[in-house]
């Protein structure tokens, strides 16, 4: 749900486009990639440990954080790139269908 709209670009008064930020993932299955929209987590990145994250090519563990949806807008202007991440994320807000 964009919030920002009606906001301005920061770096020259532009009119803002609404975007989104892609990321890829694993599937344990032989099918390609799974992509979602990209998504904020407080906190230093921490690299998953233990086999299962050494067979899937290791990776980051955000197990017990809150991620955010990242709300990304385009300057329409000049390109700048506007990103907030105000609310949680869900399947609704970060599966690129």
């Amino acid at each position: 749900m964009p919030l920002h709209t009606q906001a301005k670009c920061t770096a020259c008064g532009g009119e803002l486009e609404t975007g989104y930020i892609p990321d890829t993932g694993e599937l344990v299955t032989p099918r390609a990639s799974l992509m979602w929209a990209a998504v904020w987590v407080k906190g230093i990145a921490k690299a998953r440990r233990g086999f299962f994250a050494a067979m899937r090519g290791g990776g980051i563990d955000v197990r017990g954080e809150q991620p955010l949806a990242i709300e990304a807008y385009r300057c329409t202007e000049c390109g700048h790139l506007e990103l907030f991440a105000n609310h949680e994320a869900t399947l609704d807000t970060t599966m690129v269908r």
